[in-house]
């Protein structure tokens, strides 16, 4: 029960949280003068790799231990 009402927050708050991040690089941040208004997906895009590159190692990280160990609680 508890992890449900856990994992209806996190949902609801990444998806706030994306639209605000949003609102916030397309609307309030100024307009670059060489690159234009191209260069303002690199506040979104940048961040978005870090966290994929992230996750990758943290599941490479954790596929390594469950074979070395054959448990999932690892």
């Amino acid at each position: 029960m508890m992890a449900s009402r856990w994992k209806l927050f996190l949902e609801w708050g990444s998806i706030l949280s994306l639209i605000a991040c949003a609102y916030w690089i397309f609307m309030l941040t100024p307009i670059e003068t060489s690159q234009g208004f191209s260069q303002k997906i690199m506040y979104l895009h940048v961040p978005t790799v870090i966290v994929t590159y992230l996750a990758f190692f943290i599941v490479f990280a954790f596929s390594i231990a469950y074979l070395w160990k054959r448990d999932l609680m690892v």
